[in-house]
Protein backbone atom coordinates (compact mmCIF):
# COMPACT_ATOMS: atom_id res chain seq x y z
CA UNK A 1 0.00 0.00 0.00
CA UNK A 2 1.35 3.43 -0.99
CA UNK A 3 1.37 6.06 1.75
CA UNK A 4 0.63 9.61 0.64
CA UNK A 5 2.79 12.23 2.39
CA UNK A 6 0.35 15.09 1.79
CA UNK A 7 -1.56 16.71 4.62
CA UNK A 8 -4.80 16.32 2.65
CA UNK A 9 -5.71 13.66 0.11
CA UNK A 10 -6.92 14.85 -3.28
CA UNK A 11 -10.36 13.35 -2.55
CA UNK A 12 -10.66 15.51 0.59
CA UNK A 13 -9.78 18.68 -1.33
CA UNK A 14 -12.35 17.83 -4.01
CA UNK A 15 -15.01 17.19 -1.36
CA UNK A 16 -14.28 20.58 0.25
CA UNK A 17 -14.58 22.24 -3.19
CA UNK A 18 -17.99 20.60 -3.70
CA UNK A 19 -19.17 21.85 -0.28
CA UNK A 20 -18.09 25.36 -1.25
CA UNK A 21 -20.10 25.43 -4.51
CA UNK A 22 -23.56 25.75 -2.93
CA UNK A 23 -22.25 28.36 -0.50
CA UNK A 24 -21.07 26.61 2.66
CA UNK A 25 -20.73 29.48 5.15
CA UNK A 26 -17.18 30.03 6.36
CA UNK A 27 -15.32 32.85 8.06
CA UNK A 28 -11.51 32.60 7.66
CA UNK A 29 -9.69 32.34 10.99
CA UNK A 30 -6.19 31.64 12.25
CA UNK A 31 -5.75 27.88 12.53
CA UNK A 32 -7.73 26.95 9.41
CA UNK A 33 -6.28 24.95 6.56
CA UNK A 34 -7.16 26.30 3.12
CA UNK A 35 -6.67 25.34 -0.51
CA UNK A 36 -5.70 27.85 -3.18
CA UNK A 37 -6.29 26.47 -6.68
CA UNK A 38 -5.83 29.91 -8.24
CA UNK A 39 -2.29 30.68 -7.11
CA UNK A 40 -3.48 33.90 -5.45
CA UNK A 41 -1.36 33.20 -2.37
CA UNK A 42 2.37 33.44 -2.91
CA UNK A 43 4.94 31.98 -2.27
CA UNK A 44 4.38 28.28 -2.72
CA UNK A 45 3.06 26.26 0.17
CA UNK A 46 5.43 24.48 2.56
CA UNK A 47 2.77 21.77 3.11
CA UNK A 48 1.70 20.59 -0.33
CA UNK A 49 0.86 22.34 -3.55
CA UNK A 50 -1.88 24.91 -2.85
CA UNK A 51 -2.55 23.95 0.79
CA UNK A 52 -1.88 26.58 3.46
CA UNK A 53 -2.30 26.90 7.21
CA UNK A 54 -3.63 30.32 8.24
CA UNK A 55 -1.15 31.49 10.82
CA UNK A 56 -0.75 35.16 9.92
CA UNK A 57 -4.30 36.25 9.07
CA UNK A 58 -3.39 39.81 8.03
CA UNK A 59 -0.70 38.60 5.64
CA UNK A 60 -3.15 36.29 3.83
CA UNK A 61 -5.79 39.02 3.60
CA UNK A 62 -3.26 41.42 2.05
CA UNK A 63 -2.12 38.84 -0.50
CA UNK A 64 -5.66 38.13 -1.66
CA UNK A 65 -6.98 41.68 -1.10
CA UNK A 66 -9.62 41.24 1.58
CA UNK A 67 -11.94 38.72 3.19
CA UNK A 68 -14.63 38.65 0.47
CA UNK A 69 -12.11 37.96 -2.29
CA UNK A 70 -10.37 35.41 -0.05
CA UNK A 71 -13.66 33.53 0.39
CA UNK A 72 -14.22 33.59 -3.40
CA UNK A 73 -10.87 32.15 -4.47
CA UNK A 74 -9.81 30.08 -1.45
CA UNK A 75 -11.41 26.82 -0.31
CA UNK A 76 -11.63 26.02 3.39
CA UNK A 77 -10.39 22.53 4.30
CA UNK A 78 -12.37 21.55 7.41
CA UNK A 79 -10.41 19.46 9.89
Amino acid sequence: MEIESNVFYTKHIELARRFKQPGLPWEPRVGHYVYDATGAVQPTSPLQNGVYFLLNYDCFMRKVVGVERFQEVITWLPT
